[in-house]
């Protein structure tokens, strides 16, 4: 019987356990569905029942509503009545959105998930609302937004967005008449260098601000790289004297009263709204370049002979290589000629004949080929084929001829003067005193003691060196105090250029007195008359060169004309072709 009472008591028991199990275990569904959200601390969880009570609420959603403990679930409670009443989101099965909530005043970005929990009947046992605060993500990625499309140093927009924002606004408003603007801030390595990147990044950013002053509707600006800032504007809304005016105040920032900051403006007007941004601002840039040297000009605009130059620089750079591998330049000379009427020499000038334009003249390509370093390879050229026509002259019993050839100013930079041409001697047996050198006195006003070093050496092995252009520059007298020069070059255009010829030729007279004083031979270019040849010796000149006796020309027609019987006289009468 004992046995049979601890049966059914067992009986009993296990299933009083059963549906206690059953019944907690319906009722903590909601615990169930909940459990591996509550361990993720980005995210306040809470549970509601089907009234609207808060079952639970994990440790960061009490922080959130700063909740102590379940008493004070009254809080969260009233937070979930509010929200149903104003969403009432409570029918799909499980919702998502971004919403913005107030916390201690602060407003913070949060995602939301809103979804029913139920049991294995389908039934609605509860609901879980999930926030996961996403500001600090949204956050970090608007400053990547920012950083990737905005210039660090000052704020602009960056090269790719400038372009890409001025193409949209072009597209979508292509009526209005507008500017594209580049500014260029000269020199700036230079200035980093000689005041520290500090006050360098201080310009920048004054830059910047200035332009962004002109914030007019529809005007965007950008940093495009270093130095260079881009600015699209209504044309009604651009002023070049305004522009002048504030661009010559960030010569402040330098404590320098001798440094001149410069900065240029080019200026392209848009008559094509469809046309490549890019393009645009390359043309306002080209500006310029155009204007390069040219220190009284801030604001340039640009116009379609500037590209005619850009094309025609490029086409003399694409065929420079090939022109002097087939020996296309071909040296010029014009005569030299003493006093008394002596051949003495010439002087060596370049011409390309090219196989399409016929003989172009140094007027049209030196200006490029110096600018980009091939004057280098052309002098060296130039200085071969006078080397080599000394020595053939010499082989025809003439080695008392002179050939004067030019040195650039760069050559003196990339150039081994001093053995290049001692080489040319001993390759081709000539004399240094036949083979002429020179120079402009602009092409020693930078690391003069290093040219005249330079110049010392050839002179200490033979060579004569000329001073070209005198009075063309601004630092003639300074110069000749240093250098010791053989021969003096002055250009009649000395005379020609004014209109109190008097005063010019008091002056001209003084620096032949003066040269001959120094012990300098000299020698006026572009001698056009017999009047001005008269005046000249009577003011001692020595040599004499230019149009009265014969235009530069080629080399075999020079020798045609002056290796004869009656050479002498030819000259004398100053024949002109």
């Amino acid at each position: 019987m004992d046995k049979i009472y601890i049966a059914l008591s067992l009986i009993i028991l296990t299933g009083m356990l059963i549906c206690i199990v059953i019944i907690i275990k319906k009722k903590n569904s909601l615990y169930d569905a909940m459990r591996g959200m509550v361990e993720d601390d980005n995210c306040s969880v809470f549970c509601f029942g089907p009234q609207g009570r808060c079952l639970f609420a994990n440790a960061k959603a009490c922080e959130l509503f700063q909740v102590n403990s379940r008493s004070e679930y009254g809080k969260i409670e009233e937070f979930y009545r509010k929200w149903l009443e104003e969403s009432g989101r409570r029918n799909g099965e499980t919702e998502c959105w971004e919403q913005i909530y107030s916390v201690d005043g602060e407003e913070r970005h949060f995602s939301v998930k809103f979804r029913h929990v139920k049991d294995r009947h389908g039934r609605t046992t509860g609901y879980i609302y999930t926030l996961t605060d996403t500001t600090d993500e949204i956050r970090r990625f608007r400053e990547e937004q920012y950083l990737a499309t905005h210039d660090k140093l000052t704020g602009m927009y960056n090269s790719e967005y400038f372009f890409q924002k001025a193409e949209e606004l072009l597209k979508n408003d292509p009526d209005t008449e507008r500017y594209m603007i580049c500014t260029n801030i000269k020199n700036l390595k230079l200035v980093n260098d000689l005041f520290g990147e500090e006050v360098g990044d201080r310009i920048l950013r004054a830059q910047a601000k200035q332009l962004k002053y002109a914030d007019y509707d529809s005007c965007i600006h950008g940093r495009i790289s270093g130095d260079k800032f881009a600015m699209l504007i209504p044309k009604e809304n651009f002023s070049a004297e305004l522009a002048e005016k504030n661009t010559a105040k960030l010569q402040y920032l330098i404590d320098n009263s001798n440094y001149k900051l410069q900065i240029n403006i080019g200026v392209y007007r848009i008559t094509d709204p469809a046309e490549n941004p890019r393009v645009m601002f390359d043309r306002a840039n080209m500006a310029i370049s155009a204007q390069e040297g040219d220190y009284r000009k801030t604001v340039v605009y640009y116009d379609i002979s500037m590209m005619e130059q850009l094309l025609h620089e490029k086409s003399v750079i694409d065929e420079f290589e090939y022109a002097i591998e087939n020996r296309q330049f071909d040296m010029f000379l014009q005569p030299q000629v003493a006093a008394d009427g002596r051949l003495l020499g010439a002087e060596a000038l370049v011409r390309w004949r090219h196989p399409e334009k016929g003989l172009v003249f140094p007027t049209n390509f030196i200006n490029v080929i110096e600018k980009t370093g091939l004057i280098i390879r052309l002098d060296r050229y130039m200085w071969e084929l006078a080397a080599q026509r000394l020595k053939a002259w010499k082989d025809k019993g003439r080695d008392d001829l002179c050939i004067s050839v030019n040195i650039s100013a760069k050559d003196f930079y990339y150039a081994d003067l001093y053995r290049i041409f001692t080489e040319l001697v001993e390759k081709y047996e000539i004399k240094p005193q036949n083979l002429n050198l020179e120079i402009t006195e602009t092409a020693l006003m930078s690391d003069v003691e290093q040219h005249l070093e330079t110049l010392g050496r050839l002179q200490e092995y033979g060579f004569r060196v000329e001073i070209d252009d005198f009075g063309s520059g601004y630092s003639s007298l300074n110069m000749l105090k240093d250098i010791s020069a053989d021969v003096l070059k002055i250009d009649m255009l000395f005379l020609r250029e004014t209109e109190n010829k008097e005063r010019s030729r008091t002056i001209l007279n003084s620096i032949i007195s003066m040269s001959k004083a120094l012990g300098m031979e000299v020698i006026t270019e572009g001698v056009e008359t017999e009047e001005q040849l008269a005046l000249l010796k009577e003011m001692g000149c020595d040599v004499f060169q230019g149009y009265y006796f014969s235009k530069p020309i080629p080399v075999e027609e020079f020798e045609n004309k002056y290796f004869g019987e009656s050479e002498k006289q030819e000259i004398s009468d100053g024949r002109r072709f």
